[in-house]
């Protein structure tokens, strides 16, 4: 870095390019050298405060826009800057006085009707939200930008159709406008027109090559198709623009995971905290991957790093309350849920949260409540609709599930899940045909779908047919060899049929997959009791509960195991300390039965 800047507008578009790219240092270097010079200059305090507010330093980025101001109180943009500080620190009101005080200078300015629309689509009032768009667009016909805006509240309200139709009116003003081709790309994405997807994604592409977020959105693009690799190359391309982008460096670490490699997405997630260790989505990535290893007690510290930083962070506030869940401690997980729905009462994953926690509780009445809810926001929602399809189907109310599955169907027919949904209700009725169409209209849509040929396999047991349950078992793995639960079903058919070995080295395989998967540990716990080797299925179900000690089938495999060597004292341990088997009554009734009753034939030995 030279020690004067000679051309401050150059200083200013090298800054850009390094706050762009992540370059958080190199950018403060140039803005200090630029601001020695020229210490008013607007658009380097502007810089400054946007350097800050990457960095989540509000007070210093307030600051920095603030002088920006008072350098030049004409200066619409200085104005602008301070409004987007606000917003970013969650500061509704200041941010609207701020930009109520920008329009009162500058009437009609578009970055400022912009964010009034905006503002109101956070706070929930989409009617606000919507009259300043057209307003925005109506001062400025010719801006493509409002005409986004206007799209990005339809798209909230789930009008489609509407978004679709002004986002063609912004193509139309300027046909390469690359935030328009993307919107199409996510609209066709919505609607569940892949190719159309692919193709508008691709578009954006070649209308902005060196645009990072239109390789972004290729390679989400390609994530919904499950094509990995080229999902991965894309983002490549996009770090390529934007050398340490953080959304880069997490969506890469996403992939990895996905792929089965969960060292690589360690290290791509360890890399995002490096260059942003301010940004708690970065930290919310690495507990993913913790998580992903069963590495509990890490997760919960990238969470809480999380929430020190951003202590509304909806998602991480979902992660407290998953690692609850996943040690068995329920209300807690119920706090945690209840909190990150407070904190974004628009996160439609709060509300599934809820939900699940809410089912294991056995709360089938506040589960459908709150997948309602959720319906309520978002009428389409596919994980609610299938959310009360299973709940339907739990309370034995086959035409229930049916009907919230064939719904789902109809609103994402594009989605596998959506299709396989009714073949787990056809299922449950032993209509084996109906589920066979079930999974095969799944597969049709993506060959790669797991589940569908898991089910295959299941029904082809059902029948007798030996052949095709292994064929079909093994269609899954070859489909997803990352998959852990297809080699689990492999794993599961080899045990049935007693080739020990081979399901042994299938469950491996899946655990090598997936650390710390319960079903895994169980399967190795199950084949080390077919052997005889009572210690080693302890050893592998003690394992399983300590990894996973909200999953009630490893903690009854343990206490089974421990009767079955008749170590009664290590079974009436986990009966007492199991947080998890007093939601089931019924079992832990029997399990005490069955130790009492072991300790009665021990007494009369």
């Amino acid at each position: 870095m030279p020690e004067a800047v000679t051309d401050l507008r150059s200083a200013v578009g090298d800054a850009d390019a390094a706050i762009a790219a992540g370059r958080l240092d190199e950018a403060l270097q140039v803005l200090h050298a630029g601001l020695e010079q020229a210490p008013d200059d607007v658009a380097l305090l502007r810089r400054m405060a946007q350097l800050a507010t990457r960095r989540r330093d509000w007070a210093a980025a307030r600051d920095w826009a603030e002088r920006a101001v008072a350098a030049n109180e004409k200066d619409p943009w200085s104005h602008n800057q301070l409004g987007v500080v606000h917003a970013a620190a969650g500061d509704l009101d200041a941010a609207e006085a701020a930009t109520r005080a920008m329009l009162e200078s500058f009437p009609d300015h578009i970055a400022a009707l912009r964010r009034m629309s905006d503002l109101a689509l956070r706070r929930g009032d989409a009617v606000a939200a919507m009259e300043w768009a057209e307003q925005a667009v109506s001062a400025h016909p010719s801006d493509p930008g409002a005409l986004y805006q206007l799209g990005t509240v339809q798209v909230a309200s789930r009008n489609l159709v509407a978004a679709r139709e002004v986002t063609e009116r912004a193509l139309d003003l300027v046909p390469s406008y690359t935030p328009a081709l993307r919107r199409m790309s996510d609209l066709a994405l919505r609607q569940g027109d892949r190719a159309g997807a692919r193709s508008w994604a691709r578009m954006a592409v070649e209308a902005g090559p060196a645009d990072p977020w239109c390789h972004f959105h290729m390679a989400t693009v390609h994530l919904a198709e499950g094509e990995l690799d080229a999902a991965e190359a894309s983002t490549r391309r996009m770090l390529d623009h934007a050398g340490g982008h953080i959304a880069g460096l997490r969506r890469l670490s996403d992939i990895a995971l996905r792929k089965g490699d969960p060292a690589a997405a360690l290290a791509f997630a360890g890399t995002a905290v490096e260059t942003s260790p301010w940004d708690p989505a970065a930290l919310y990535q690495l507990g993913t991957v913790q998580l992903a290893m069963a590495e509990i007690g890490a997760a919960e510290a990238a969470a809480r790093r999380a929430l020190a930083l951003a202590p509304t962070h909806a998602a991480s506030l979902r992660r407290m309350s998953q690692i609850a869940a996943r040690r068995g401690e329920l209300e807690s997980a119920l706090e945690w849920a209840h909190k990150s729905l407070e904190a974004d009462p628009g996160d439609p994953w709060s509300h599934h949260q809820l939900g699940t926690v809410h089912l294991a509780l056995g709360e089938f009445d506040a589960a459908e409540a709150t997948a309602r809810a959720l319906l309520k926001q978002e009428p389409d929602n596919l994980a609610a609709l299938l959310r009360l399809s299973d709940i339907a189907l739990q309370r034995k109310d086959e035409a229930g599930a049916l009907s919230w599955a064939e719904r789902a169907a109809e609103l994402h027919p594009g989605a596998p899940a959506a299709l396989f949904q009714a073949g787990t209700v056809h299922l449950a009725a032993r209509n084996l045909a109906a589920a066979e169409a079930s999974a095969g209209a799944a597969l049709a849509v993506d060959a790669a779908y797991s589940p569908a040929w898991r089910r295959l396999s299941e029904i082809a047991q059902r029948r007798g047919d030996v052949s095709a349950a292994f064929d079909f078992a093994e269609s899954s793995v070859r489909n997803a060899p990352r998959d852990p639960w297809s080699h689990l079903r492999l794993s599961q058919l080899h045990l049935g049929f007693g080739d020990l070995d081979a399901a042994e080295r299938a469950a491996t395989e899946a655990l090598a997959i997936a650390p710390g998967n319960g079903a895994a540990l169980r399967r190795l716990s199950e084949v080390a009791a077919r052997r005889q080797d009572l210690p080693g299925a302890i050893g592998w179900a003690k394992q399983a509960v300590e990894l996973n000690p909200a999953d009630v089938w490893a903690q009854r495999q343990l206490i089974d195991l421990h009767l079955a060597n008749w170590d009664l004292g290590a079974a009436e341990a986990v009966l007492a300390t199991s947080t998890v088997l007093r939601t089931k009554p019924d079992l832990l009734r029997k399990l005490r039965d069955a130790v009492a009753q072991r300790r009665g034939k021990s007494g009369n030995g």
